[in-house]
C-alpha cells in the first residue's frame, strides 16, 4: 500500500493501468457507539455506512483491493483529532467526512496537507471547497442550484406562459427562486402573469386567462398545505375550459408528497427540480433494497433521502473515482458529476434533476 494518494483532478481521470493500487477509505461519522441507545441520527449514519459496504461488495471484481475503515466521532472534535494521530490513518486515499463544520474543517486541512480527498456529503452549506483543492462538495450549492433550475425552466417556458400563484397576506418560502425566475423572464422579454388568491384558488380566479393558451403554474410556496389549496382549482378550471394546456412546476420538497397530493401532481403533469430522487419501483432500487434486507435483516428507513441509498451511491462513485476510472455516476438515488470550482479550489457536484410526474402515474427523471 502507498502512504499517500496521487493528486487527482476532477473530471479528468487518468487512464486505467493494468496493476491497480489498493484503495483505502476512511468513513468518519457519528455512529455514537458510546450511547446505550443510539439516536435516530446515529442510526441513519449507520445505515449510510451499511449502504456504502454494499457498494464495496458490488465493486470487488474491479481488480484492486478496497479497504474501508470506520471511525466513530462520537460527536467530538477530540475523537477526530485522535483518529488523525493514528499512523494507520496515513494509508487512506479519501475521507468520507461527518456533518459537523468544525470536524470537517479539521479533516479538510488534513486532506490539503496530505493530498487526500475529503468527500463532504452532509454539510450542504459548507464552502470550504471554494478554497481547498482536496474538498469534494457532494451537493450542488443552493445558489448554483437555483440558477441551473431557472435556466433549464426558461427553455421549457419558450412556448408557455408562466403563472405565479401566491396567497394574499402570506409570504411564500420560495421568494428567492421566484424572484430569480421573474428577473430572467423580464431580461428575455418574456411575459408572465401573477395571481394572488385569498384562502384557496378557485376556478373563477382563472377565468380571465384565455382558454386557448398554454400555461405553467408556479406557486411561490413549496408547502404541501399551500399546494393543496391550489391544485383543485387549476384542475377544475382546466376541465371546464377544455382547451388550455396546463402544467405545474415546483420544488424539491414535493418529491416527498403522497396520497391525494401526489395524484393531483400527476394529473397536472408536474415537474420539480431536485438534487436527488429515488424511483421506488425501479429495478435498481429493488435490487439494492433486497440486498440490504438480506445482509442486515431489516429494511432502510423510509426517509428522504434514504441514507442507505446515499451510502451506496457514494461508494459506487468514490471507489471508481479513486481508481482513475470514472468522473461521474448516475446513481439509484444520488448522482455525482463533479466539476472544479476554480483555480486552487476543490470541486462540487453539479448533479440536478427534473422529476416529471406525468398523468397515468408515470415518473420520469432527467438530468439537467
Amino acid at each position: 500500500e502507498t502512504d499517500q494518494s496521487t493528486p487527482l483532478t476532477p473530471l479528468t481521470p487518468a487512464a486505467p493501468v493494468e496493476t491497480k493500487e489498493p484503495v483505502s477509505i476512511a468513513v468518519i461519522l457519528p455512529f455514537m457507539l458510546n450511547e446505550e441507545t443510539p439516536s435516530k441520527s446515529a442510526m441513519r449514519y449507520t445505515e449510510f455506512y451499511k449502504g456504502f459496504l454494499i457498494a464495496v461488495d458490488s465493486l470487488r471484481s474491479n481488480g484492486a483491493p478496497i479497504h474501508v475503515t470506520a471511525y466513530d466521532t462520537e460527536g467530538s472534535v477530540l475523537k477526530v483529532r485522535e483518529a488523525l494521530t493514528d499512523t494507520a490513518f496515513r494509508k487512506h486515499n479519501a475521507i468520507i467526512a461527518p456533518d459537523n463544520a468544525s470536524q470537517l474543517a479539521i479533516l479538510a486541512e488534513y486532506g490539503k496537507n496530505n493530498n487526500v480527498k475529503v468527500f463532504n456529503t452532509f454539510l450542504v452549506r459548507d464552502k470550504s471547497y471554494l478554497t481547498n483543492p482536496s474538498v469534494m462538495h457532494g451537493n450542488l450549492p443552493s445558489v448554483l442550484m437555483y440558477r441551473k433550475a431557472t435556466n433549464a425552466l426558461m427553455e421549457r417556458l419558450s412556448y408557455s406562459t408562466p403563472v405565479f400563484v401566491s396567497f394574499k397576506g402570506e409570504n411564500g418560502d420560495k421568494a428567492e427562486f421566484v424572484s430569480a425566475l421573474k428577473q430572467s423572464l423580464t431580461d428575455k422579454g418574456n411575459t408572465f402573469m401573477n395571481i394572488e388568491v385569498d384562502g384557496r384558488l378557485e376556478s373563477a380566479d382563472l377565468r380571465a386567462l384565455p382558454t386557448d393558451g398554454n400555461y405553467t403554474f408556479i406557486p411561490t410556496s413549496s408547502r404541501q398545505a399551500d399546494l393543496n389549496r391550489i391544485m383543485p382549482g387549476i384542475i377544475e378550471w382546466r376541465d371546464e375550459a377544455v382547451t388550455p394546456m396546463v402544467r405545474l412546476f415546483g420544488y424539491p420538497e414535493w418529491t416527498t408528497f403522497r396520497g391525494e397530493t401526489l395524484d393531483n401532481m400527476h394529473n397536472l403533469n408536474t415537474t420539480v427540480y431536485s438534487r436527488f430522487y429515488t424511483h421506488e419501483d425501479a429495478p435498481r432500487t429493488h435490487d439494492i433494497d433486497a440486498k440490504y434486507k438480506k445482509w442486515y435483516g431489516n429494511r432502510m428507513e423510509n426517509a428522504v433521502p434514504r441514507q442507505g441509498l446515499l451510502g451506496f451511491d457514494t461508494g459506487m462513485f468514490v471507489i471508481p473515482y479513486l481508481l482513475h476510472e470514472a468522473s461521474s455516476y448516475d446513481g439509484v438515488q444520488n448522482g455525482y458529476f463533479f466539476t472544479t470550482a476554480g483555480d486552487g479550489a476543490g470541486s462540487y457536484n453539479d448533479a440536478l434533476y427534473f422529476i416529471n410526474f406525468r398523468p397515468g402515474n408515470i415518473i420520469e427523471k432527467s438530468r439537467i
